[in-house]
């Protein structure tokens, strides 16, 4: 059985005013704080909300709340309950390995696929060397050409890994914030956001 509406009315009362003072203590210790975030780094803001996808810019000012970064020339201020993900730049660095293998793989591949196209059987015309160094089978011309163009791609694929270099970034952590809010219509609200 329910219990009476002035009840029920109570306990909502009551529920609600738990929540908000959790959601004051949330926002009171989140205010004394320091900001992890520092004027000059380099960082990359996703905020949906103002139309920011992996954003790259520098810090210029930050608060407690919110945040100004410059990108592009232009300087933003953005709330930081509005971010969704802000990482910080831990420098560049070159990725050897991986262009390595994607040069060896993708000559590799193409130097098969060469071989299986271009095979043709060889008929010996009389010489001593005529089929010295064709292949003997589909296979083999495949196997010879994806070892010999996956060499090239491989040297390749070193070149642009030494040359090439790619930025890091490291998520800053983005504690849970609740706050408990009176709606206009008699109503209660629970907004859940994400900041520093």
């Amino acid at each position: 059985m329910w219990p009476a509406l002035n009840q029920r009315e109570t306990i909502m009362k009551g529920t609600v005013s738990i929540l908000a003072l959790l959601g004051m203590l949330c926002a009171t210790s989140a205010a004394g704080q320091e900001p992890t975030l520092a004027a000059g780094a380099r960082v990359r803001i996703t905020a949906p909300d103002h139309g920011l996808k992996k954003q790259i810019g520098s810090i210029e000012a930050v608060w407690v709340d919110s945040v100004t970064f410059i990108s592009a020339g232009t300087r933003r201020t953005i709330a930081l309950s509005d971010a969704t993900r802000i990482e910080t730049s831990a420098g560049t660095r070159k990725q050897l390995w991986k262009h390595m293998g994607i040069g060896f793989a993708a000559g590799a591949a193409a130097g098969a696929a060469a071989g299986a196209m271009t095979y043709e059987e060889c008929e010996p015309q009389g010489g001593i060397f005529d089929c010295l160094l064709a292949s003997d089978s589909r296979e083999e011309e495949m196997a010879w050409g994806g070892a010999a163009i996956g060499v090239v791609g491989l040297a390749l694929g070193t070149v642009v890994g030494l040359v090439r270099r790619v930025e890091r970034w490291e998520p800053l952590a983005l504690p849970f914030k609740a706050a408990v809010r009176s709606t206009g219509s008699g109503g209660i609200g629970l907004r859940v956001s994400m900041g520093f």
